[in-house]
């Protein structure tokens, strides 16, 4: 099932850090791996052909319903938008829920089932979020320190409190190729314990997983058969 995914970061689409998403090889993105994995799917949503990646929140939030609309008319059964906080979070969620008001408007052709987001501070703060899992994925018998709150990580971008920064900081560890990132970081969203995520990050992933649920959940659950039947 087709699924259309609107998010802004590299991450998000497990871009290499510092790569431009046109790498020579096959890619699968983060936040496709970490829908399905909300909703206990593997394999089932196939990403819906649309321009989904824009450079930074401002571009989303001008062209939502647009993104939204193209959407529909390429026949996607559902939509995820997804942006950072960078300290606006609740403006931008009503921005975000605001747009896909406006695309219930224009009639009923064009309700889609929408999930939308806003990861504090960043996407990257949820991944840092289980320390066991980052463990794993490194391959390392002693866990990171834990952090304490990873949605308080608000430092400068580039900075050693800036999520961004110490999220690459561990995965290039021990990798020295951009696909070596790429496959950590589909790798750990494989990982994550989703209730460990969602008790350290309750402003942004714990609502954001309860919209997944809720808007797209319906669109894979099994029909209802009657007992006439």
């Amino acid at each position: 099932m087709q699924v259309a995914f609107l998010t802004e970061g590299a991450t998000e689409h497990a871009v290499p850090f510092g790569g431009s998403g046109t790498e020579p090889w096959e890619k699968s993105s983060a936040l496709q791996i970490l829908v399905e994995r909300i909703l206990g799917l593997r394999g089932r949503i196939e990403m819906c052909p649309t321009a989904g990646r824009r450079p930074g929140a401002g571009p989303i939030l001008k062209t939502g319903v647009r993104f939204l609309r193209d959407a529909v008319r390429r026949g996607a059964r559902g939509a995820v938008m997804l942006i950072d906080a960078d300290g606006r979070g609740q403006e931008r969620l009503k921005r975000l829920r605001e747009h896909r008001e406006r695309l219930y408007d224009k009639g009923a052709r064009f309700h889609l089932p929408v999930a939308v987001g806003v990861a504090v501070e960043t996407i990257e703060a949820w991944l840092l979020a289980d320390e066991d899992a980052l463990a794993r994925v490194l391959g390392v018998r002693q866990r990171p320190d834990q952090i304490g709150s990873p949605e308080d990580l608000k430092g400068t971008k580039g900075g050693g409190d800036d999520p961004k920064a110490r999220l690459h900081g561990w995965l290039r560890q021990d990798t020295e190729i951009p696909r070596g990132f790429l496959q950590q970081v589909n790798a750990l969203i494989r990982e994550i314990d989703l209730d460990v995520v969602a008790q350290r990050c309750p402003k942004g992933f714990a609502p954001f997983r309860e919209e997944v649920l809720r808007n797209l959940g319906p669109l894979f659950a099994p029909p209802i058969r009657h007992a006439c039947e």
